[in-house]
């Protein structure tokens, strides 16, 4: 009888999307045209999303431009990933942080765009 033994591997490959500025507003250029909803809709849709628009283009060059979950969930001070971004931004209007409705709907939107380009095949 044998006894398998494990180690830790510490360079192991996360999974992750390769994704550049230009291809992450061609992606959601394309998923906001296949929206089937009203102007004021889509313009919401443009809105939220436009805030991992801009956190993408300071964050995705430090990560050579890949997109992984644990990039979209890290609260490491120096480097935070979206969610906790979200959480350090404040609304243009007020002043104020952004509300906990605010951020949930951002994620819906980035989640929902990422799953339509997956569900048609864009990403693989």
């Amino acid at each position: 009888m044998s006894i398998t033994v494990g180690r830790i591997n510490r360079d192991r490959e996360e999974p992750g999307l390769d994704l550049t500025h230009d291809d992450l507003i061609w992606l959601r250029a394309e998923w906001l045209a296949d929206r089937k909803v009203i102007n004021k809709t889509r313009i919401g849709y443009e809105q939220k999303t436009s805030y991992f628009v801009e956190w993408w283009a300071i964050y995705g060059p430090t990560v050579d431009w890949r997109l992984t979950q644990r990039h979209l969930v890290s609260a490491k001070p120096n480097q935070p990933g979206f969610e906790a971004w979200l959480c350090q931004r404040k609304a243009k209007s007020t002043g104020k942080p952004f509300s906990w409705h605010t951020r949930q709907d951002a994620l819906r939107r980035v989640r929902e765009m990422f799953k339509w380009a997956q569900e048609i095949k864009i990403i693989e």
